[in-house]
């Protein structure tokens, strides 16, 4: 008889923070799953939890800041062989504080051609490249943005 093996399903949420059209990615520590790995900060949907009411809860816990949720983009379900999560994005913009990285241990702001080429977590990856065109043009749209 096969061995059953539990795997984790999440829903996790994470936010393409845009300021001068370029997003904001953040590098994981070394003692996180998917060490030095860059990503679009966010992190696991409570139980009864909103979407949106998760990101915005993330972001001022990973960064500090409060965000606005400017729109949802597509998600994409990822398998990590020991968990399948469905990552759910968000384009949003800071509405007050300065960003502080209290789980990362760096971050910057990229184009999105720079992304690419950035290291990013698998399903990360996958994300960019199935949002690429609304990425794109929220990025040109909003270039001359002050937050």
């Amino acid at each position: 008889m096969g061995k059953f093996v539990y795997k984790m399903v999440l829903d996790v949420v994470c936010a393409l923070v845009f300021k001068h059209g370029k997003v904001l990615a953040a590098q994981r520590g070394s003692f996180s799953s998917n060490p030095h790995k860059w990503e679009f900060p966010g992190g696991k949907v409570q139980p009864g939890e909103l979407f949106r009411d998760a990101i915005i809860r993330e972001i001022s816990e990973e960064l500090s800041v409060e965000i606005k949720v400017v729109s949802e983009l597509a998600s994409v379900v990822y398998d990590y062989g020991n968990k399948q999560i469905t990552l759910i994005p968000f384009i949003c913009k800071v509405e007050r504080g300065v960003i502080r990285l209290n789980e990362h241990a760096r971050l910057g702001w990229f184009t999105i051609p720079q992304l690419n080429n950035l290291g990013l977590a698998e399903a990360d990856k996958v994300l960019l490249d199935k949002n690429r065109e609304p990425l794109l043009r929220y990025a040109r749209e909003n270039l001359d943005q002050r937050s």
